[in-house]
């Protein structure tokens, strides 16, 4: 599955590294399990990484900052600002 970065600017990508890492991680060990229990075969083309503004106002009109479209999802590695 392909990890693709969408920022405004690289401050913004440093930024959401770390997190991005951590899920990344989570989301493998995830998919091997299901793979291995549950027999998943077809997986999602591609995780966009990307900001909340720009999952809910750029790429969509969905107002969560997390969500599959087709075969790819979207998601804002950061819990949602209050």
């Amino acid at each position: 599955m392909k990890q693709i970065f969408a920022y405004e600017n690289i401050e913004q990508y440093q930024n959401n590294i770390q997190p991005t890492q951590f899920f990344i991680e989570k989301l493998e060990n995830y998919r091997q399990l299901l793979e291995k229990e549950y027999d998943l075969h077809d997986i999602p083309k591609a995780i966009v990484w990307t900001s909340e503004e720009i999952a809910t106002n750029i790429f969509s009109t969905v107002p969560i900052p997390a969500y599959t479209k087709k075969d790819i999802i979207y998601m804002n590695p950061n819990e949602p600002e209050p």
